[in-house]
């Protein structure tokens, strides 16, 4: 379920009023400098490798095997690229792989619907949703295409295979897992940038392929995917230490304090480590994407009686007109306790914004309640401009934080390899695969 237009107004004014606070303790004598991104001019200001068939189709991907030819290939480029061939050869064979790594899933969730028929038996959404996923888990059905495939290419179909330095790759690779819009096309600068202003903490890193997701811990996702469908999780906005739930009604003096307190905290932070000085019991960073529950979090959800939990938090570089926003999803696992399941991030510049957006933000009514307040505290113009523009920078990373999340909560109902973690290998043997619709599966 999508946030509510009523809860997102709530989360962008908070928001925004961080970007305020920050905007008045770090630029009350200097003007926001927008960052202007550099456009690729050839393959060799971009990030990806790419390969060339012998039939002339390019394949553009972070290559991983010069022998084999093995290339990581973002399934919706691909299909931009060869449409033909994904339809022909790489989703039927993707639709042909085994399917019993996920046994041991679908005996979990099967003894769920089990317990459920018997004690709740008018819980028929939380049950069919449940019997949908249990059925795309199961061998030859219609699964869902991963975000990206591996594919390899056997050395008849190969005519070239073009590589960039590592480091670039190792940009593209963080590019692909954090999800940046199109970074195929992107200058590496801009990649680079782009993966900058995501939190330290909520970066997404390579992980070893051999490290499998446990079937108990997949099904959490499952339970904690389907609360968020059926409303039934409880939705809180991280500010500092403090949780709110997106449907309060916010108190902005109150909060406007907050944040400014937290700003200054963290500001005096940085000046005495700067300068050699040691601050006395430095808050420890716990928004990462491991982290645990903490505990205000924990007492809200149960106050709900709601075992999921949607956490969105924000952070800010000012300087360098970036913002992002994350949503963790969190379940309780009973003996186990709180465990992150999933963890999103959506991150934007100023160049994403235009001059209509930040226009909107200034006209919502309590936008301009919080205008009248932060204008007692800094009568400086540009202290406001900056402001309304970060508003408008850190509603565009909701924006694709929301659209990753959805997303997100879609590959855990529906990804065909949830056990295993790895992502399917596809060969492009040396005669194509020519399909024939009437003839049925043939080599």
């Amino acid at each position: 379920m999508e946030v509510s237009s009523a809860a997102r107004r709530f989360l962008i004014s908070r928001m925004l009023l961080a970007g305020m606070a920050l905007s008045i303790l770090v630029l009350r004598t200097s003007v926001h400098a927008q960052v202007k991104e550099l456009k690729a001019k050839s393959y060799r200001d971009r990030v990806c490798d790419f390969v060339i068939l012998v039939d002339g189709t390019r394949l553009t991907g972070i290559a991983i095997s010069e022998s084999p030819a093995r290339i990581v290939l973002r399934t919706e480029r691909l299909k931009a690229d060869a449409l033909e061939l994904f339809t022909g050869e790489i989703q039927p064979a993707l639709a042909n792989q085994p399917g019993d790594q996920n046994e041991k899933l679908t005996g979990i969730l099967q003894s769920r619907v089990d317990q459920l028929r018997i004690d709740a038996p008018e819980d028929l959404q939380q049950i069919g949703l449940l019997e949908e996923v249990i059925e795309r888990l199961s061998p030859g059905a219609n699964q869902a295409v991963p975000p990206w495939i591996i594919v390899e290419i056997e050395p008849k179909r190969l005519k070239r295979l073009e590589t960039l330095a590592p480091n670039r790759r190792e940009l593209a690779t963080l590019a692909l897992l954090n999800k940046i819009d199109d970074f195929e096309e992107l200058h590496w600068q801009t990649v680079a940038s782009r993966l900058q202003a995501i939190p330290e903490a909520q970066l997404k890193r390579p992980v070893a392929s051999e490290q499998a997701v446990p079937p108990e811990v997949m099904a959490e996702r499952i339970f904690a995917a389907i609360d968020v469908r059926l409303n039934r999780a409880t939705r809180l906005i991280r500010t500092g230490n403090k949780f709110i739930e997106e449907d309060a009604k916010p108190d902005m003096a109150a909060l406007l304090t907050s944040l400014l307190g937290d700003s200054l905290n963290n500001t005096l932070q940085e000046l005495l480590n700067e300068t050699g000085g040691a601050a006395a019991n430095p808050v420890a960073i716990t928004n990462q994407s491991n982290a645990p529950l903490p505990a205000a979090a924990i007492r809200i959800a149960e106050k709900n009686n709601h075992s999921s939990v949607v956490v969105s938090s924000f952070e800010f570089d000012v300087a360098n007109g970036a913002a992002s926003v994350t949503r963790q999803l969190f379940r309780n696992s009973k003996p186990g306790g709180w465990i992150p399941v999933a963890t999103t991030t959506g991150s934007s510049t100023t160049n994403d914004v235009t001059q209509e957006q930040v226009q909107k933000i200034e006209d919502d009514p309590q936008v301009k309640q919080i205008s009248g307040l932060l204008s007692q505290l800094s009568p400086d113009p540009n202290s406001l401009k900056t402001a309304l523009q970060m508003g408008a920078v850190v509603q565009s990373a909701l924006s694709k934080a929301d659209a990753a999340f959805q997303t997100t909560l879609e590959e855990i109902l529906t990804a065909r390899m949830a056990v295993n973690g790895t992502q399917p290998t596809v060969v492009l043997k040396s005669m194509p695969v020519k399909s024939c619709p009437a003839c049925g599966d043939d080599e």
